[in-house]
């Protein structure tokens, strides 16, 4: 009995040395030869090697026409690929994987990956946990960002991250103006993988800290913006806060919500907006003073090069002067307004009607039409 039970052990142990040894030896043929397999010269491994310790490194990995997720064929590469097993416990196997620089041609490169993936009960078919750490990350010269960190989970049946959370700092943005984010917080519900990315988001919240544009010297306090783009009338709702010239408050809160029907992308529908105390004048050397306690209204998209917008309000203040001497004052009145833009290649068309309401009685009101347009360049 003790006899066989030793045997037993030991032909295990031989076994695993086997499979070790095999692993050590003929792990760089086997994963060529799957991944030959799976997608052809699309791929192609280089420096491959299987170490005693079962990490698995390349130097550099090729992609050249391979499909990503919501992105389409794309080129690149990934420098100094290692994956290796972290640790094993409460039926959960941790993997480290992390990577030099990589690169997708024309998109994005980063400058190095670091992420925990895990895995319960050796099957692949569960919810695989991810933990991320991304540095260096820079698109197309047109925005860059120090760092992203975050977690959340993938699913290979149905090709969804679930529950993801991250946050990224020192982000900046240099395709029209130089813009610049302190630090962006996300939290996501879903993303369907197999969707464009305008509507493979599922309840989100996107939170942006302390945004400054420096050629305009315009700053935001915080800008958020939560949603749905996977119903079927798509969900979309931005608030932003503490809107400054310098140093000088112009607008305390703006809020949009979109209410109208089909998908963002038809470039149509209709958007809700408040905009409250605004300040007109907040270098405050002009005699004259003008704020506006809130402005609702809407934005109806017609298309793409056309937009109605109507809105009314109150001021707060509204004292017109000319040097020391003053000569009206328009407090508490009231104003409503309809425009109407036509955006062309070359210049913006625009047709204003603007009724001002001095008192309480209907019958004292000012009208108004304006008209005309402005040139300018697409930026394309």
């Amino acid at each position: 009995m003790v006899i066989g039970a030793l045997r037993a052990i030991m032909y295990s142990i031989l076994i695993l040395v086997f499979l070790w040894v095999g692993a050590v030896l003929l792990g760089p043929s086997v994963i060529k030869y799957v991944a030959k397999k799976h997608y052809g010269e699309n791929i192609s491994i280089i420096g491959l090697k299987v170490s005693p310790r079962l990490q698995i490194y390349a130097s550099r990995i090729e992609f050249n026409d391979f499909v990503l997720p919501s992105l389409g064929a794309r080129s690149g590469f990934v420098r100094a690929v290692s994956l290796s097993i972290k640790d094993y416990s409460d039926r959960i196997l941790f993997f480290d994987l992390s990577t030099g620089p990589i690169e997708i041609f024309n998109l994005a490169r980063f400058n190095s990956v670091s992420s925990v993936v895990s895995i319960e009960g050796f099957k692949t078919d569960r919810q695989i946990g991810l933990e991320f750490d991304l540095k260096g990350v820079e698109g197309a010269n047109k925005f860059s960002v120090h760092t992203i960190t975050g977690f959340g989970s993938f699913n290979p049946d149905n090709k969804n991250l679930n529950d993801l959370e991250f946050s990224a700092e020192s982000i900046s943005n240099n395709s029209f103006e130089a813009i610049t984010v302190s630090k962006a917080t996300t939290k996501i519900t879903q993303i369907d993988l197999k969707k464009p990315l305008y509507q493979s988001l599922s309840n989100f919240t996107l939170k942006l800290e302390k945004i400054s544009m420096e050629r305009k010297h315009l700053s935001l306090g915080q800008m958020i913006v939560w949603g749905d783009l996977t119903a079927k009338d798509q969900i979309l709702n931005i608030q932003l806060k503490d809107f400054k010239l310098s140093d000088d408050l112009l607008v305390s809160v703006i809020n949009f919500e979109r209410i109208g029907e089909g998908s963002i992308n038809d470039g149509a529908g209709i958007v809700k907006y408040t905009v409250n105390e605004i300040n007109l004048n907040p270098s405050n050397k002009s005699p004259s003073s003008v704020s506006i306690d809130n402005i609702n209204g809407s934005i109806n998209l017609v298309s793409s090069e056309k937009m109605k917008i109507t809105g009314s309000g109150g001021f707060e203040s509204f004292d017109l002067a000319s040097g020391s001497q003053l000569i009206a004052d328009l407090s508490e009145s009231e104003f409503e307004f309809d425009m109407t833009l036509n955006s062309l290649p070359s210049e913006l068309l625009f047709k204003a009607n603007l009724v001002l309401n001095i008192s309480m009685d209907q019958n004292v009101a000012i009208n108004g039409d304006l008209s005309g347009k402005v040139p300018y360049q697409n930026i394309g």
